[in-house]
């Protein structure tokens, strides 16, 4: 996967590197990498000299300017994945957490090293037989996840986005999406007055969700690490966008890259089996998702003025935000 350069990463000298492990880690650093992917956090590999590896995420600077559904999320990162680990869910082991940024300067957390590779570099690698197998366990633990329920919607740390209502709680996440695009100058492919009335079109659409659940949003295949023999689903990563909202919100559901029909039909059986619901054929779907799309092709269009992409990926960027805003229109 190509690197992906984005002004929210730091750097971090190798001395600092040498002073975390022992004294949070308890050996000596014995080698390191940074990871070049990622296009939020600073993300490096460690090795220590007992032979065991380990990965260290690191938020960006206090300074840096983040858009307001990035605030505070590493910390967001942690408790998700102590929270699935609790529920008996895939995720990584987080070894040692400092929200005070000791040592860095700004929030950092280290988590045990994952053997295996992402089910986007597996698609392109391992036949048929056992990318389906592989499809059905990531199903089954997505519908895992989205059967955790809250007890309101929006972000997970409360904040402005909190409510009862998923269509207030939507609401309030595209306005911030609006403020941070006003922020930046960002000219959008639609007005925000067309957007907002669009939207406000959707609200009984939005209304048909009753119930909050887990959802990790970002859940594409990067996110997801997997084992080769046998395959085996090995753990999600990066479920620092979650929030409560409506199933159908998540990643897996968008138009981006599409989820396998295997993988469709045995989310739907995961579902049942634990009781859900079908939210893919639930009452005013087909406008939730248009607008999920939209709200992802925001963000995407949105963050290019904060990480400072380049114009190949700001021009593909807007291409994607105006054609997910015109399909709007075809719910009048």
């Amino acid at each position: 996967q190509k690197a992906m350069k984005s002004e929210s990463k730091v750097k971090i000298p190798q001395t600092t590197l040498c002073t975390l492990c022992s004294t949070y880690l308890g050996h000596e650093l014995a080698a390191s990498r940074e990871f070049e992917d990622g296009w939020f956090n600073t993300i490096h590999l460690l090795e220590l000299a007992d032979g065991s590896r380990t990965v260290l995420k690191v938020s960006p600077a206090p300074d840096f300017t983040v858009m307001r559904y990035e605030h505070d999320i590493l910390s967001v990162e942690v408790a998700v994945h102590r929270r699935l680990a609790a529920a008996g869910l895939r995720v990584p082991t987080i070894l040692a957490d400092n929200h005070a940024g000791d040592l860095i300067g700004h929030p950092w957390f280290v988590m045990d090293f994952l053997e295996g590779m992402t089910l986007t570099a597996a698609r392109k690698t391992l036949p048929p037989d056992a990318l389906a197998t592989l499809d059905r366990q990531v199903a089954a633990q997505t519908a895992a996840v989205h059967h955790i329920r809250g007890t309101r919607f929006g972000r997970w740390h409360e904040d402005s986005t909190a409510s009862g209502s998923w269509a207030e709680s939507f609401s309030a996440m595209v306005e911030d999406l609006l403020a941070d695009a006003e922020d930046k100058k960002i000219r959008l492919p639609r007005p925000a007055g067309w957007i907002r009335t669009q939207l406000a079109s959707a609200v009984p659409a939005l209304d048909n969700v009753n119930e909050a659940r887990l959802v990790l949003w970002d859940l594409h295949d990067g996110n997801i690490m997997v084992r080769e023999n046998p395959p085996e689903l090995a753990a999600f990563l990066d479920t620092d966008r979650a929030v409560w909202a409506d199933p159908l919100f998540d990643f897996c559901f968008r138009s981006l890259t599409p989820a396998p029909a295997g993988w469709l039909s045995a989310y739907e059986q995961a579902a049942a089996a634990l009781g859900d619901p079908d939210c893919q054929r639930s009452l005013g779907a087909p406008q939730r998702l248009a607008w999920y799309e939209a709200y992802l092709a925001l963000v995407m269009f949105v963050e290019c003025a904060y990480r400072g992409f380049g114009l190949a990926h700001r021009l593909w960027a807007r291409q994607y935000c105006a054609g997910a805003l015109r399909k709007l229109q075809q719910f009048g």
